[in-house]
């Protein structure tokens, strides 16, 4: 298979301090995005966290890879985010160069998604 799968958690929000985040999560994001335009959908600033692409067998296996890095966290990144009145979003981006993976989410990654609040999309290219 040689299709290549990432994988990442955002916190969303107006005006989230990235260092203030990262201390109360106990992490530090792979990317600090601040968008330069208004909107109305997206937060302005984001927290991101991301697993790079590999290959995987299925969208499940590259998520738990994604929960193996934010064990023992995910109390911490949804206190915060409540606190704040934060978005939560998990993504996951599917390159296709040939084989393309098994597209499935098990009913546990689904719970873990569920218990941080967070939103869930994914793309495919």
């Amino acid at each position: 298979m040689s299709s290549k799968i990432s994988t990442s958690i955002a916190i969303l929000g107006e005006d989230l301090d990235f260092a203030e985040c990262s201390a109360a999560i106990g992490l530090k994001p792979t990317m600090e995005f601040v968008r330069k335009f208004d909107s109305m959908v997206v937060p302005k600033h984001q927290w991101i966290l991301k697993c790079e692409k590999q290959i995987f067998e299925s969208t499940d296996d590259a998520l738990k890879e994604l929960f193996r890095k934010l064990s023992g966290v995910e109390n911490r990144i949804l206190a915060y985010a409540r606190q704040h009145d934060y978005r939560i979003k998990i993504s996951c981006n599917v390159t296709i160069r040939e084989d393309r993976p098994v597209y499935e989410l098990k009913m546990e990654t689904v719970q873990k998604i569920a218990q941080l609040g967070a939103s869930f999309g994914m793309d495919i290219f």
